[in-house]
């Protein structure tokens, strides 16, 4: 993978990465010559807003309505392992009784490499080995996950290895939903501690569990954190300033090269490459060898190379 980077960075005017993160894995790859342009990913703020349609989370779950009122907590994710489904689990084990807690799991299976994922039996399993049985629910892939997030309190990122971006975050706080997130890597870029957010420890499921209290156990700072954070975060400011789906790259990739370039809003991509930064380059005069865009993502195992 260093390799085929390299080679290929000899072939580019420039690069974009989906964080501050992304960008300085990149530099360290790649060098100081190659020009690397952060864009967070934006956000689509109508579809992803306070207001609208919200799931019914229990049904597709296949969980029995609760009699007394309960605090949802949800995680959103690919079933990829280290996008924590474990540390979740353990974390609302060790949950008090009370206030009264739900957990749901959101996502379905996307790669295909072997041992890179859980399935929902796995998980199933792990939950009823816990003790959870009643208490957490898997409702598979959703096709609208606004609508999900808006049935919900708290949104909980728990990726135990540095996340590129976390695109579920910017969504989460677009709906005004209070997040809990994992330190570390792009995910870290996107929130403030303690303002707009509560960050825990990645891959420990106790300091998950401790954050998670905190805000069942006080509906006014889910509130105040949800409203910061559709406010002020960086990748929702972004989602408006980029009429919330595209952006030019900046200015200064055309300095030197015949090149303008078109930076998508991401999203699940194919075959492993997640949240990825998809920078479609068309040449103003086309060169002999065509036009190529190259996407990279930390931990993906290949390159996606196609022609224009």
């Amino acid at each position: 993978m260093t390799r085929l980077m390299r080679l290929h960075a000899r072939r580019c005017a420039a690069a974009a990465a989906n964080s501050q993160s992304v960008a300085d894995d990149l530099r360290a790859v790649c060098g100081a010559a190659l020009r690397i342009f952060p864009i967070h990913n934006a956000v689509d703020l109508e579809r992803f807003s306070p207001a609208g349609p919200a799931l019914d989370l229990d049904r597709l779950a296949g969980l029995v309505p609760p009699v007394h009122p309960v605090v949802r907590i949800v995680l959103v994710a690919t079933m990829a392992r280290w996008k924590g489904h474990e540390v979740f689990l353990r974390a609302l084990k060790m949950l008090p009784a009370d206030p009264p807690v739900r957990g749901y799991v959101i996502g379905g299976t996307l790669y295909q490499t072997e041992g890179s994922q859980y399935d929902l039996g796995d998980l199933r399993r792990l939950a009823a080995n816990l003790g959870l049985d009643g208490r957490v629910g898997f409702t598979g892939f959703v096709d609208e996950p606004a609508a999900a997030m808006r049935a919900l309190d708290v949104v909980v990122h728990a990726s135990t290895q540095p996340e590129p971006f976390g695109l579920v975050i910017a969504e989460a706080m677009a709906c005004v939903r209070a997040v809990v997130v994992s330190g570390g890597g792009g995910a870290a870029e996107l929130v403030r501690p303690g303002e707009d957010a509560l960050v825990h420890e990645a891959g420990r499921a106790s300091a998950l569990a401790e954050r998670i209290g905190e805000l069942a156990r006080d509906p006014a700072l889910r509130a105040a954190l949800g409203a910061r954070g559709a406010i002020g975060a960086p990748a929702l400011r972004a989602g408006a300033a980029r009429g919330s789906t595209s952006a030019d790259l900046p200015p200064a990739l055309g300095q030197g090269c015949p090149a303008r370039g078109r930076h998508l809003s991401a999203g699940i991509f194919s075959a492993g490459l997640e949240t990825v930064v998809a920078t479609f380059v068309r040449f103003k005069q086309r060169p002999r060898s065509g036009v190529r865009t190259v996407l990279c993502e930390p931990g993906a195992r290949r390159l996606a190379e196609n022609s224009d």
